[in-house]
């Protein structure tokens, strides 16, 4: 009988914990999910230019003439500019001429020509901004420019990229850091 009642009183305690353990209840909680959005910065470069195409149609010898030409930094992000100027001198026939010695121009404050052929602004353009005008006029040397170069023609194509100053693009990129120049 001892027996009997300490197994019915076993049995009653468990039936009891079971039914008690099923309505436990435990604290939880959540909580509300964070979004995090990352929008990337852009570059956006473009060219200004202030230059007159009839001044430019009749030149001589010695001549100036004015062609403005800088760079706005349209995006959000801060940028370095590095331009080509590409001569190309032409005679009558189509043959090419050498530009060096008869045509020049005065860089702008800030301007470097590298020896890899292109011209660097050293100042970081912030967003917004725009650069100091590479070149403000072309000149043609009056004692250098001899009968070969009449009828001839010269073009000039501004070439220009820009890339972001942060995390070392420029000298990734181009190999080189336009600031150090």
């Amino acid at each position: 009988m001892k027996k009997r009642t300490t197994m019915l009183i076993m049995s009653m305690t468990l039936a009891v914990l079971l039914i008690a353990g099923g309505t436990f209840a435990w604290f939880t909680a959540t909580a509300d999910p964070v979004v995090n959005e990352f929008q990337a910065g852009t570059l956006i470069l473009s060219v200004e230019e202030c230059f007159n195409a009839c001044d430019a149609a009749n030149v001589n010898p010695g001549d100036c003439i004015q062609k403005h030409v800088r760079f706005h930094n349209d995006g959000t992000k801060r940028m370095f500019v590095r331009v080509d100027l590409e001569e190309i001198f032409m005679d009558v026939t189509g043959a090419d001429l050498d530009p060096d010695g008869i045509v020049s121009y005065d860089l702008g404050p800030n301007w470097v020509l590298h020896t890899d052929g292109y011209y660097y602004y050293t100042l970081e353009v912030e967003a917004g901004d725009v650069t100091e005008e590479i070149i403000s006029e072309v000149c043609f040397d009056g004692p250098a420019m001899d009968n070969t170069y009449q009828g001839s023609k010269f073009t000039l194509t501004v070439k220009s990229e820009a890339i972001q100053v942060t995390n070392g693009a420029a000298e990734d990129v181009w190999g080189i850091d336009p600031s150090t120049l």
